[in-house]
């Protein structure tokens, strides 16, 4: 009977190969939702949403359709955009020119410069 000399073994794979590629798989997950995450908090906030003053604590909304609400019964109000940075607000038979800014995710609001109020969004 003949018998070969060299007998071929078969390699077997190495185990770490799969697990390497779980890992780098969970990996890219997990950096993905982090790079989401991110950058949906990054989002331009706008005017439009709700706001919730750091100094007193009141909620206001601004809506699509120019009105400006507020949770405690205060009368409600209307709003324009005359500027990036300003805006007519009326309630009642009174108008008011008011300053805006929106920075870092917080909106400064009031009459001027010296006497903004600082809104977080909720």
């Amino acid at each position: 009977m003949y018998q070969p000399k060299y007998v071929l073994k078969k390699k077997r794979k190495p185990r770490y190969r799969g697990t390497i590629a779980v890992l780098m798989i969970i990996g890219l997950l997990v950096i993905s939702f982090f790079c989401l995450a991110f950058l949906k908090q990054k989002e331009a906030i706008t005017l439009v949403h709700t706001w919730q003053s750091e100094e007193t604590g009141e909620v206001l909304t601004f809506t699509k359709d120019g009105k400006v609400t507020f949770k405690n019964n205060l009368p409600e109000g209307v709003y324009r955009i005359i500027s990036p940075n300003t805006i007519e607000y009326t309630v009642g038979n009174m108008s008011f020119q008011m300053i805006y800014t929106i920075e870092d995710n917080k909106l400064h609001w009031g009459i001027d410069q010296e006497h903004l109020e600082i809104f977080s969004p909720k």
